[in-house]
């Protein structure tokens, strides 16, 4: 498949999957917008979840001790420790991923989190089952060769 091919598949499916997608970036993330980043980010994985009909109870976000926590399902979860990443805030969103992927197999949904990134932590993550990645044109998305580097998120 050409290059051009493959960028206008994976921009295709992207647009298909929209809606169970959400914006990551652990590179850039401001220690005075962490409630900010925290509530951009787990909106949109419960957003995400609750498309395919899998509903996660989301608290209100709070921060405490330079920690932003959020209750999820009725569990107080950190999102992100500000005082010990600052403004990069990868190590909280592999965190972030991994309780989701974990909320996902208690449920045994079929949909697993899968998300791609191209060097730094600032990507997409996806809420699909693997069959989902496939396009189309029968091919799966993660093997169109278009610089992203894929990844499930494994349940904590």
């Amino acid at each position: 498949m050409d290059e051009v091919l493959a960028y206008q598949r994976f921009g295709e499916w992207s647009n298909d999957h929209q809606a169970r997608g959400v914006s990551i970036n652990g590179d850039f993330a401001p220690e005075e917008e962490a409630q900010e980043w925290a509530a951009e980010l787990i909106g949109g994985m419960v957003a995400a979840m609750t498309h395919t009909g899998v509903v996660v109870e989301r608290g209100p976000i709070h921060v405490h001790d330079g920690k932003v926590f959020v209750e999820l399902d009725g569990d107080d979860f950190m999102v992100r420790d500000v005082a010990g990443e600052g403004s990069r805030a990868s190590a909280s969103l592999e965190r972030v991923l991994s309780r989701f992927a974990t909320i996902a197999a208690r449920r045994g949904c079929a949909e697993r989190w899968f998300y791609w990134y191209t060097g730094d932590p600032v990507g997409m993550a996806y809420f699909v089952t693997p069959e989902e990645l496939v396009t189309s044109s029968g091919v799966d998305v993660r093997e169109l060769g278009t610089g992203e580097q894929w990844y499930e998120t494994q349940p904590e």
